[in-house]
């Protein structure tokens, strides 16, 4: 029970029940002074199962869940430790070879101890106007040693307290070395650096002294990274970044300085104005998925200099005066059954193949991979390669290798295919391929979780789709069927599909950068015949196309799309060329 869980971390309610309760700490209580032992500093927020406590003098803070052990809060004790005014001759000299005062090192309590039976410099950590712990320096020799069960703060914690900006470095004397220069809101981590960054999702005791000075990185407003500039520093900066966030996070560039050494001391000792000039250029951690306008300034000139020259022809020229590609291209094709819309895209894809070698993965649901290959032979070759002769497949061998070069097929029928298993295959394929474009033909053939909202459903899915475009930059073609059409019967009369009619959204349509309808004429009993509409309906980038029509004729001998004119589109017959890639 949540009673018995709360209970065993030491708290007294007056009820277990779910709701808000205000109540002493069971970690801070027993050690404040007599008048405030009693103050209520601590909010406990029960539920059913769940329960979580916040305290806003210790900081202590945490999650019961009645199913879950009690994680218990560690205990730390207080040195028994008075700042004493002692620093002699050997003090001085410490900080004399390190470029420090020993004025600097009185004002923040250092003081020399001999509790290990030797002397050492003492680095008092006050939290609250109290030590909470003391880390201590060999004076003659490197090394370090703390208080044992010490709390793990940051060093000069209480003289940041209240700073809208601080500024985090890896030792005490780092924290001295800027004071010399009058830079006075800087705190040391306590235990210096990893080697090797720890995610946040990892749990190490190293970064406990985060959430035991959470309340001076809640109160600040920018936090500067200037830890040491070797690889230890450099995984510590990503790890802290990592725990407190990018938004309030900059980092000094110490690489930028003509000079030997790795740390605040050291640029202290040969130009003390690098110290000031490093936090004057400290550089705001990079947003993710945030840029800057003025990033990236010579990969702009050069894509306002080249324009379009680097725009993806579709191979038939009627086409490309209304619309090109560029990778990254989320392209929809709809058409009503029977309108070619399937063979279309495919010829789009053949094309890109011809023209710039460019390698395509095929989710062709409706197909299987033997009559994607019939389909492209009777591209290549210009006739039907179904029942085939020896001489038939002799004229089709020397296509093969072409064929494996640049056409995969995603076939898996061990899973139910939806858009997250297609994405993870399709990102196998183009690292180890080279694929840049992709179809999926048809889209309804992809299982995705329906709710209520089936618009917002199918528009969940689009976004995953053109996300995994734009990362890869890749052509993605994404055929979709159309609603049933309203008007049939007469010559031509039925109406042509658009993106809005694509069955099941129109997320379609506002979602994709082209889209291209394929429509075939039908006559006065409904039969579809070869002539062959092509309406792009969408063009996000206009700098690549605009909506218009284009007219062809689809030889069903050759399974070639033959270019023609509107004249000849709505002529009794048609005079058709092939247009070869």
């Amino acid at each position: 029970m949540i009673r018995n869980k709360l209970q065993e971390l030491g708290f007294n309610l007056k009820s277990y029940l779910p709701g808000k309760y205000d109540c002493e700490c069971p970690f801070c209580s027993a050690e404040r002074k007599a008048k405030n032992k009693h103050k209520k500093v601590c909010r406990v927020w029960i539920e059913e199962d769940t329960a979580s406590y916040n305290c806003v003098h210790c900081g202590a803070k945490g999650f019961v869940h009645e199913d879950k052990p009690v994680k218990k809060i560690k205990k730390y004790v207080r040195p028994d430790i008075k700042v004493v005014n002692n620093l002699g001759s050997k003090a001085e000299l410490f900080f004399k070879n390190r470029g420090l005062s020993l004025q600097t090192a009185k004002d923040l309590g250092v003081f020399v101890s001999t509790k290990f039976g030797k002397p050492m410099m003492a680095y008092p950590y006050f939290k609250n106007g109290v030590i909470v712990n003391v880390k201590y320096r060999g004076i003659e020799e490197k090394s370090f040693i703390q208080e044992k069960d010490g709390e793990p703060v940051l060093y000069n914690y209480d003289n940041c307290f209240g700073d809208k900006e601080i500024i985090i470095v890896e030792g005490e004397n780092d924290v001295l070395a800027f004071r010399e220069v009058g830079i006075k809101n800087v705190v040391s981590i306590p235990s210096g650096s990893v080697n090797q960054e720890i995610s946040s999702d990892e749990e190490s005791s190293k970064f406990d002294f985060i959430k035991n000075s959470q309340a001076l990185f809640d109160s600040c407003e920018k936090i500067i990274l200037a830890l040491d500039a070797d690889t230890a520093g450099q995984s510590m900066t990503k790890s802290l970044i990592d725990r407190l966030g990018r938004a309030k996070c900059y980092i000094v560039d110490w690489s930028v300085y003509d000079v030997d050494g790795k740390d605040a001391n050291d640029f202290l000792k040969q130009d003390k104005n690098i110290l000031q000039d490093a936090i004057n250029n400290a550089k705001p951690v990079p947003l993710r998925g945030i840029v800057r306008a003025g990033d990236d300034l010579d990969d702009f000139e050069e894509y306002l200099l080249k324009g379009t020259a680097n725009a993806i022809s579709t191979g038939y020229e009627n086409l490309d005066k209304l619309i090109k590609f560029e990778y990254g291209n989320f392209i929809t094709v709809t058409g009503y059954p029977g309108s070619g819309k399937s063979n279309f895209a495919t010829s789009l894809v053949y094309n890109l193949a011809k023209k710039y070698g460019i390698k395509s993965l095929f989710c062709a649901f409706e197909n299987s991979p033997n009559q994607l290959k019939k389909r492209w032979g009777q591209m290549m070759l210009g006739k039907p390669t179904i029942n085939a002769t020896e001489d038939l497949l002799c004229e089709l061998r020397p296509h093969y290798k072409f064929m494996n070069d640049h056409f995969f097929i995603l076939q898996d029928f061990t899973t139910t295919l939806t858009v997250d298993n297609i994405i993870e295959m399709a990102e196998q394929a183009i690292i180890q391929h080279g694929i840049k474009c992709m179809i999926i033909d048809p889209l309804n053939k992809i299982e995705f979780t329906k709710t209520k909202n089936i618009t917002e459903d199918i528009g969940s899915m689009l976004n995953k789709l053109i996300c995994f475009a734009k990362k890869y930059k890749i052509l993605l073609f994404l055929v979709a069927h159309p609603t049933k059409p309203a008007e049939k019967g007469k010559l031509g009369s039925q109406s042509t599909p658009s993106g809005f009619d694509i069955s099941g959204s129109a997320n379609f349509l506002n979602m994709s950068d082209v889209v291209i309808t394929v429509h075939r004429k039908q006559d006065e009993y409904g039969n579809k015949g070869k002539k062959t509409k092509v309406l792009i309906s969408k063009v996000r980038d206009t700098d690549y196309g605009h909506e218009g029509s284009c007219y062809f004729h689809y030889d069903v001998y050759a399974g070639r799309y033959n270019t023609v004119t509107k004249e000849d589109f709505e002529a009794e017959k048609v005079q058709t060329s092939f247009q070869s890639i």
